[in-house]
């Protein structure tokens, strides 16, 4: 449940409270000295997004960029 918090996007017309949740659960798991956290992607049903606390820990060794053409969203009703 934690993970599909932190996976939402934010929306123009959403309050930033809304976000004290989740930033408080990762102001704790980095007072923990946890390096980052590993949540789900909403853009990809197996992917997984990291969110590395400290940028040192990682190099950047390629790049590549896209031109995205289009995006598919689908979605249900909640209640």
């Amino acid at each position: 449940m934690i993970s599909q918090e932190i996976a939402k996007p934010l929306r123009r017309h959403d309050s930033l409270l809304d976000y004290l949740p989740t930033q408080y659960v990762i102001d704790y798991i980095k007072s923990k000295e946890f390096d980052g956290i590993e949540y789900m992607s909403t853009m990809s049903p197996d992917g997984v997004n990291l969110a590395v606390f400290d940028h040192s820990f990682l190099k950047c060794t390629s790049t590549t960029v896209y031109d995205v053409k289009a995006l598919n969203y689908s979605y249900n009703k909640v209640k």
